[in-house]
């Protein structure tokens, strides 16, 4: 249906209680109410076009339609908290949420962590990049350095593994440490370990 459209085609919220059979008609307006949200207590928050023609945040206090926000931009899907004490909405593609006991209406500030960590399978050219590397003492590994990344392999070079370092932070030198499988490198005048296992 349009977005303004009047007339006795639009959308009316209606409720029936499964244990009485009691079924009521709960909006009568001729344009659009709906996305109706419950809380715990039966409170009954919905959208409605019926102020201004946009879709703004309205609830029912003693059989009455009460208007809460007053935005000229529509809102929608409308969810009520459990316990009743916030309405989230969505606005002009973001997050907004409605806090009943006070009123006002605020932005969700919405936080997004990211993981850096490299996928499982990433492809790493070398070839003619190798600016330092060490042959394990046992003469089995090597441990070498391309465009500050660690790599260790077998000495014929069949099988070749990135070692992950801080990513903010480049290799410059390694060097094998006696027992065959601990590293010590150089980072940006940083010194380290890694133990191989």
């Amino acid at each position: 249906m349009r977005k303004r459209y009047v007339g006795s085609f639009n959308p009316d919220l209606q409720y029936y209680n499964f244990d009485t059979g009691e079924y009521k008609k709960l909006t009568t307006f001729e344009g659009k109410d709906l996305g109706p949200t419950i809380d715990k207590r039966g409170n009954l928050y919905f959208a409605s076009v019926e102020f201004n023609n946009e879709y703004n945040l309205y609830k029912f206090e003693n059989d009455n339609k009460v208007r809460l926000t007053d935005f000229n931009r529509s809102i929608k899907n409308p969810k009520v908290s459990a316990d009743g004490n916030l309405v989230v909405f969505e606005k002009d593609y973001q997050i907004y949420k409605y806090d009943v006991e006070s009123g006002e209406t605020s932005l969700v500030d919405i936080s997004l962590f990211t993981n850096n960590t490299l996928s499982l399978e990433q492809d790493y050219n070398t070839n003619g990049k190798v600016s330092a590397f060490d042959i394990s003492p046992d003469n089995k590994k090597i441990a070498f350095v391309s465009r500050g990344e660690l790599f260790v392999s077998d000495i014929e070079g069949k099988f070749v593994k990135h070692i992950e370092t801080d990513p903010t932070e480049r290799v410059l030198e390694i060097n094998w440490l006696s027992d065959n499988e601990t590293i010590l490198l150089l980072k940006q005048q940083k010194v380290g370990l890694i133990y191989l296992q």
